[in-house]
């Protein structure tokens, strides 16, 4: 079987670009010939490093002026017996792509269910979004602050998304690692049919005897939080940084958090970050920039807890899977995809999302953290929960439809 993956950057932008790097070397185990194709070289990415490719998997880069015909050129030449995709910027690309060969769309966040791609309205407070797409997202838009305020923006984006819907209703199979997700689209006007959840992968990074001897962190020293992922406002930090102050009174003990990554919101959550430190002794706030596998390893065998504060409906949250390999238990908000791995009191705690405050956040950390017992059973839970999610049962199951569609 010829395969081609194809996705809108060649950079490691997000979790989709971190699956793809994990699942071209067991495509690539399985397939006659693999290759990625990918549209844009992801400018205004800063330092991204690319993503990384097994020997043997030839990449194609699309030209700027490459559209349509273009597209087709390019694939003629490979002569695919199937497309994996993974989101386009431009709808021509991914029209070239479907007519090229069995096509299977892989969906990781909110593509063709709403204008900004973040289901987060703002006012008067930020939640996350349950409504259906729909032209009465239009209305929406300005009175909920939805995206911007030029309504040239919103009607433009809104056609986007409409496009990629109708887009999506053209693929053989779309594939999704979250039951809400799948039920959002299907309200949206996805055919039912067309649309499956399948069990998610996460690659296991870090081999056993290189981390060994694991000792869970001392329990009688400071109390070690972590962030990790884009510093943007829907991320919730600073609704993280408000529950600090009443978090340490609560555990009478010194807390350490740790936000790893970098982002928009650096500045403003770093000065918030100071004001808090020094009006509360014993609470310390490090930002340490985004860090390369070794580097988060050495994080995760530090850390007690793993916080997802996220305002905006995280279609999955790989990152506490991630966290997960090493026992580190997770607390967030719940909202979007996180339920489907994260189970409250036994690999972590959720946090209500009736409105996320830092005040529900505060009291799903003190239940993590308040008893030791309690504590080391999430542990276990989330190692334990971990295991669940194989990269290699994902793909045994995506050669399934793939083979299916195939024949």
């Amino acid at each position: 079987m010829r395969i081609i993956i194809a996705n809108w950057t060649d950079r490691r932008v997000g979790g989709a670009e971190r699956y793809l790097e994990s699942l071209l070397p067991l495509v690539k185990s399985r397939a006659d010939e693999v290759v990625l194709l990918t549209e844009s070289r992801g400018e205004g990415e800063g330092t991204r490093e690319g993503i990384a490719s097994p020997a043997g998997v030839e990449t194609i880069q699309l030209d700027e002026s490459d559209a349509f015909e273009g597209t087709r050129t390019k694939v003629r030449a490979v002569d695919p017996d199937l497309v994996y995709c993974h989101g386009f910027l431009n709808p021509e690309i991914e029209n070239a792509l479907q007519q090229s060969a069995a096509s299977v769309f892989f969906l990781h966040g909110y593509y063709g269910s709403c204008i900004t791609g973040c289901r987060m309205p703002k006012w008067p407070s930020p939640k996350p979004c349950s409504r259906s797409f729909s032209k009465a997202c239009l209305l929406r838009f300005y009175p909920l602050r939805c995206g911007g305020l030029s309504p040239v923006t919103a009607l433009r984006e809104y056609r986007r998304q409409q496009r990629r819907l109708v887009s999506l209703n053209e693929y053989d199979k779309v594939l999704t690692h979250s039951n809400q997700t799948r039920e959002l689209l299907i309200k949206s006007g996805l055919d039912e049919q067309r649309i499956r959840r399948i069990r998610f992968g996460v690659k296991r990074e870090w081999s056993e005897p290189a981390l060994s001897p694991r000792e869970v962190p001392a329990w009688d020293e400071d109390f070690q939080l972590l962030f990790v992922g884009r510093f943007e406002t829907e991320k919730g930090g600073q609704v993280l940084l408000e529950s600090l102050p009443s978090l340490q009174q609560a555990l009478g003990r010194r807390l350490t958090l740790n936000f790893v990554g970098g982002g928009p919101a650096e500045s403003n959550w770093r000065s918030r970050a100071e004001s808090i430190t020094r009006q509360s002794q014993g609470l310390t706030v490090q930002f340490t920039g985004w860090a390369d596998r070794p580097a988060l390893a050495q994080h995760f065998l530090r850390a007690h807890l793993l916080v997802i504060p996220s305002l905006w409906p995280e279609p999955f949250g790989m990152v506490g899977l991630e966290a997960a390999e090493f026992g580190v238990p997770t607390v967030a908000f719940d909202v979007g995809g996180i339920c489907e791995w994260l189970k409250d009191g036994v690999n972590g705690v959720m946090a209500s999302s009736e409105p996320p405050s830092a005040y529900s956040l505060t009291s799903a950390l003190v239940r993590a953290l308040e008893d030791k017992q309690r504590y080391k059973t999430l542990r276990r839970g989330a190692e334990d929960e971990r295991r669940k999610w194989s990269m290699e049962k994902h793909v045994d199951e995506l050669f399934l439809e793939f083979e299916r569609l195939v024949a």
